[in-house]
C-alpha cells in the first residue's frame, strides 16, 4: 500500500466511525472553541465534513506519554473558521477516534499531499 493509499484509508476509517469520536477535555481545545467562536461539537462537525487525505501532516507515530497509551498518533491540519488548525488524533481499540488536539496551529503545518 502506498503512503497516499494508507492516508486515504485512515480518513475513511475515521469518517466511518464518527459515532465513536471522543475529544480530549484539554484546556487548549476549550480555548480553541472560544477563539474560533464555535463549540467543540461544531469543531468536530467541521472536521467530519471537510477532512480529506490532503489534510495529512504526519503519522502514524507512537504515543509519547509515559506510560505509553496504545494506538497510533496521526496529525492533520485544516482551516476551521478561516483559521489553520492542528488536529491530532489517536485510533484506539474498537476504532474509537480520540481527538487529542483540535486547536489553532501554533506553527505553520507542512502538508505533503497538497
Amino acid at each position: 500500500m502506498s503512503r497516499e493509499e494508507e492516508v486515504k484509508a485512515i480518513v475513511v476509517l475515521i469518517k466511518s466511525n464518527k459515532n465513536n469520536w471522543k475529544i480530549s477535555h484539554r484546556a487548549k481545545n476549550y480555548s480553541a472553541a472560544v477563539t474560533l467562536g464555535i463549540d467543540l461539537d461544531e469543531i468536530l462537525d467541521e472536521i467530519y465534513q471537510k477532512i480529506t487525505w490532503r489534510n495529512f501532516v504526519a503519522g502514524p507515530m507512537a504515543d509519547n506519554h509515559h506510560p505509553r497509551i496504545p494506538g497510533d498518533i496521526w496529525l492533520f491540519g485544516m482551516d476551521i473558521e478561516n483559521t489553520e488548525c492542528y488536529l491530532k488524533f489517536q485510533i484506539k481499540s474498537g476504532n474509537i477516534i480520540f481527538w487529542i488536539s483540535t486547536h489553532p496551529a501554533e506553527h505553520p503545518l507542512n502538508y505533503p499531499f497538497k
